[in-house]
């Protein structure tokens, strides 16, 4: 029984000691790969810190050449250079060569490089230039005048607006300019809705392009200008104007909501639906431009009209339609829309279709393939040989 005893007993610390000893082995494994894996942390910590004050320095490096260059190099490294300072990390330098950028473009003679500092400026979206900016309006160049007025609208810099009308009293009208273009839309984005009394002047003078013409009358809805409504109908009434300025005189009277043009609009249409096929060929512009205004104007039976010309078999008219249902962003078409992306017969459509649906903020997702496949072989035997494609101007 004594021996039977001590056996127990050391069985019983045997017992004990071999979990003790395992548990003691698993623990050191253990903090030996918390030590290694701590290690291989500190490691890459180590790198990244490493890579971190190579950058640092490099940018140091890059801004310090930027700095130099422009006071020193030829008018290409100046430019070059120049085009560089977006790229600096380092904030408070790009801040500062920024600056740098200002003051010497105040003093600059070299209209290549004043014109890709003003570009640069605009994409450093530097309020601070404005004032030097706008200086350059009256420039010789007039493609230095053309980066200085669009950088004014894109910046949104209406505290220019009163040195811009000045400008657009001065334009010439009787020759197309891409400044001229850019001046009338600078003043649209704005607001300036004081102009719409000489805006008209100039669209009643028959020596104004047709191109300025449109762009004044896209001026005149662009900047709401209320006091052309009367104006704007009346032009639209005009069944000896242009079909184009008719057209874009719908599209003014919409967007200065101009509800008292829903009955002549309507009307139109009236008489769009008697007209001869080879008529209604010459009027596709207008009709949908009509539409269009409609559907802006809150008329309750214009949508189904303008749903109706997405189904034309006339694809400079689907595509026509397309554009303007994507500045209407109206929620009814995306069903259409998505069809159209998938499956019209004409890539341009599809594509265009799908833009659309990406500035409605409309994830785009195909159907089904095999129904793609069976729409595919039929838009291969109605290949679009038989459209008759008619040309829409904007």
């Amino acid at each position: 029984m004594k021996n039977n005893g001590i056996y127990l007993i050391m069985l019983f610390f045997l017992i004990l000691t071999v979990p003790v000893s395992a548990q003691t082995d698993t623990s050191k494994n253990a903090a030996s790969k918390t030590t290694q894996k701590t290690d291989a942390e500190k490691k890459k910590e180590e790198e990244k810190k490493k890579l971190e004050e190579k950058q640092k320095e490099a940018d140091k490096k890059r801004a310090d050449f930027i700095e130099k260059t422009m006071k020193y190099g030829n008018q290409k490294e100046r430019k070059e250079a120049i085009n560089f300072i977006p790229i600096i990390r380092d904030e408070a330098r790009k801040k500062d060569l920024t600056s740098q950028l200002i003051v010497m473009l105040d003093g600059e003679r070299d209209s290549t490089v004043i014109m890709k500092s003003i570009y640069v400026l605009q994409d450093l979206k530097s309020g601070e230039a404005i004032p030097t900016v706008v200086k350059f309006l009256n420039n010789n160049s007039e493609d230095v005048k053309i980066a200085a007025v669009y950088f004014l609208k894109n910046m949104d810099a209406k505290e220019t607006a009163a040195s811009v009308q000045e400008i657009f009293k001065k334009l010439d009208f009787t020759k197309d300019s891409n400044f001229t273009t850019a001046v009338i839309q600078t003043l649209a984005v704005f607001k300036v809705n004081t102009e719409y009394e000489f805006a008209i002047e100039k669209i009643k003078d028959n020596k104004t392009t047709n191109i300025n013409r449109l762009e004044l009358l896209l001026f005149l809805g662009n900047s709401g200008s209320k006091g052309a409504e009367s104006f704007l109908l009346e032009t639209f009434n005009d069944e000896d104007e242009d079909i184009s300025v008719r057209a874009y005189s719908a599209n003014a009277l919409a967007k200065i909501n101009a509800t008292s043009a829903i009955k002549d609009l309507n009307n139109f249409l009236v008489a769009f639906d008697d007209y001869s096929y080879n008529k209604k060929k010459d009027y596709y512009t207008l009709n949908i431009y009509v539409i269009t205004a409609l559907v802006k104007l809150g008329d309750s039976g214009s949508y189904s009209r303008l749903y109706e010309s997405l189904r034309s078999d006339n694809t400079t008219v689907r595509l026509k339609s397309i554009e303007l249902l994507k500045d209407l962003k109206d929620k009814r078409s995306i069903d259409i829309l998505k069809y159209k992306a998938e499956y019209d017969p004409n890539l341009k459509v599809q594509k265009a279709a799908k833009e659309a649906l990406k500035e409605m903020g409309v994830d785009f997702e195909p159907e089904n393939k095999d129904d793609k496949d069976i729409k595919n072989i039929v838009n291969t035997k109605n290949a679009d040989a038989n459209e008759t494609e008619v040309p829409l101007n904007d």
